[in-house]
């Protein structure tokens, strides 16, 4: 196959969505249009099969101007796209995220070459969350946007059955639709991890429960319920390690909410940290957590910091949430969203109760469809089927 991949964000290591290298092993030809990464940790001209085009450099959305950045990636992607396409044999366009969705099925118009996307995130409902300006307009355009991703792509990808249920009031055609999520790396993420340098560095005794929290920090995140939690546990010595960061003003109101509670002795901001560290931290955790609120993308998504809590065996709480629920069922601890004295009650029950073996052979496999590779194979498989157009119901591919 000669694929062209749109990615919204840079590709800067192997592991991801979908790997350029993966399937160059596999004899196809690839050519990846992506923002200029920030840093690249292998050289990315090396394979003569993989041709990498950089657009506008990427910038996350921090401040209301970065909104602009944004528009300059569709504007730069589409006039690349419509150039490769018209110009190269294509036999696919795959999109991986919103944007590059959105970019490539208005670049590609009405020529005739199958547009596969994926969607994780309900923009148009999560935009006031972000607390940017004009709200009501932005949320009809990301809409419109998203009604196209759904209704023109040939393929859609998406986390879980809610997220392709919620997709058909947009409009989709569930045919069209296969439940694939995303993966995590296997060689990272794995529970034969020594992680006693963490109790020494942070200097938590054996007698403490460590509770660990990794991810982006945010309003949408939770974290301040999670606080509320924490002060209420007084029966058992916990320490909270808070991994990530966030918005400025929220990380501040978190800060003051630990002074103000005197919990500076029980939680600690660890701040960002290498992803490749990501994994001894997670490895030392007694409990791992995931108190996030609900909206339409947090009840349906499947949340890859849990599974990379699953992948290392770990006891998990997380917010009660459907899509959750359909994946991972019981191997998950739930609490109702936005209530820290049941969160606090799951923290106590969970260090209480030792986790058993059914609940580790569960979560086995789980994971073990989750390996990034079995996400590329499934991908690839699916693919050349499209490509046939043997089959009408792609359901039938779903993975959970």
């Amino acid at each position: 196959m000669n694929i062209l991949l749109v990615d919204d964000n840079p590709i800067f290591r192997k592991t991801y969505r979908l790997d350029p290298w993966y399937y160059s092993s596999k004899g196809h030809s690839v050519t990846v249009i992506c923002p200029k990464p920030i840093r690249i940790k292998r050289s990315l001209s090396k394979d003569p099969n993989v041709n990498f085009i950089f657009t506008y450099p990427f910038t996350t959305i921090k401040k209301s101007r970065d909104i602009f950045n944004k528009f300059l990636h569709i504007f730069f992607n589409i006039i690349r796209i419509r150039a490769l396409i018209k110009n190269g044999n294509y036999d696919l366009i795959r999109a991986v995220g919103f944007i590059s969705a959105y970019s490539s099925l208005v670049a590609r118009g009405n020529i005739d070459i199958p547009v596969v996307s994926n969607l994780t995130d309900f923009y148009s409902n999560s935009y006031k969350y972000l607390l940017l300006p004009f709200s009501s307009v932005a949320q009809k355009i990301l809409r419109m946007m998203e009604k196209k991703i759904v209704v023109n792509s040939n393929l859609l990808f998406v986390d879980t059955p809610t997220m392709r249920r919620y997709w058909t009031y947009w409009g989709l055609d569930e045919k069209k639709c296969v439940i694939l999520p995303n993966g995590y790396d296997g060689n990272m993420f794995h529970p034969n991890i020594d992680s006693s340098t963490i109790r020494d560095e942070y200097g938590i005794d054996e007698t403490t429960k460590i509770l660990v929290y990794s991810g982006d920090i945010s309003h949408m995140d939770g974290l301040d319920i999670l606080i509320e939690a924490i002060k209420k546990i007084t029966t058992f010595k916990v320490k909270l390690l808070i991994l990530g960061g966030g918005p400025k003003k929220y990380l501040d109101d978190l800060f003051r909410k630990v002074k103000e509670n005197n919990l500076e002795n029980k939680i600690i901001f660890v701040g960002w940290k290498p992803y490749e560290s990501v994994p001894l931290f997670l490895a030392a955790a007694d409990i791992c957590l995931a108190p996030f609120r609900i909206n339409l993308t947090s009840n349906s998504t499947e949340c890859l910091k849990i599974v990379e809590y699953l992948a290392m065996h770990k006891n998990i709480i997380s917010s009660k949430a459907d899509g959750l629920m359909e994946l991972f069922g019981d191997t998950l601890n739930y609490v109702p969203p936005e209530d820290p004295q049941a969160l606090a009650d799951m923290i106590i029950t969970v260090i209480q109760t030792p986790k058993n073996n059914k609940v580790k052979d569960n979560m086995d496999k789980i994971i073990k469809k989750l390996t990034w590779k079995n996400v590329w194979i499934n991908e690839e498989k699916i693919f050349r089927i499209m490509l046939e157009k043997t089959i009408n119901d792609y359901r039938i591919y779903d993975t959970f």
